[in-house]
């Protein structure tokens, strides 16, 4: 039986189709300016259909999934802002430097889980008593095994948080779409 790593993204080569699709596709600048989309029409049709899958208005590429992290925390909070997550979530281990002060300085809020999994009685109360900026949580949770959420569980944060007027960011939603919680304005998917 032939094994097919899915660990990363890293870990796979293109084939020959994917490099000479590389080498044949039209190229433009992927730049902004005045609010319009970028001139790379491979680009912008990635990002269109992007858009069209996860039910949103529109979407942009991101080369990394650290970026497209850091973009979703900065959409909704500034320095200093408590942003709810995981002690053991990878926007917090793995890229803790969204919470160092000399870079982008939000503050770490944790809250009582287990897996990944919040305890919602916790999380309501933590919401009341503090101006949260941002909800993170991780599907899959990379550093408690792989623990998937449930569409349900995601559903009562998310509804929770829907309450308070918080957005919800979603490391690693790579099964998102399909449970339909996707749609709701404001869950941040990356």
């Amino acid at each position: 039986m032939e094994t097919i790593d899915l660990r990363s993204d890293t870990l796979t080569l293109p084939t020959e189709d994917m490099l000479a699709a590389m080498t044949t596709a039209e190229l433009g600048d992927d730049g902004r300016s005045h609010g319009s989309k970028g001139e790379d029409p491979t680009v912008v049709r990635l990002e269109e259909a992007a858009a069209l899958k996860f039910g949103k208005e529109d979407a942009i590429f991101v080369p990394s999934g650290t970026m497209g992290n850091a973009l979703a925390l900065l959409a909704s909070a500034r320095r200093g802002d408590l942003i709810v997550v995981d002690k053991d979530a990878h926007i917090f281990r793995s890229e803790r430097a969204n919470f160092d002060r000399d870079y982008h300085g939000f503050t770490p809020l944790f809250v009582l889980e287990h897996d990944g999994i919040y305890d919602l009685d916790f999380l309501e109360e933590v919401l009341r008593d503090n101006h949260v900026s941002v909800v993170c949580l991780e599907n899959s949770h990379n550093f408690a095994g792989g623990t998937v959420l449930r569409a349900e569980q995601v559903e009562a944060v998310t509804t929770l948080c829907g309450r308070r007027n918080v957005p919800v960011h979603v490391d690693r939603a790579e099964c998102s779409a399909a449970d339909g919680w996707s749609q709701q304005r404001h869950v941040l998917l990356v």
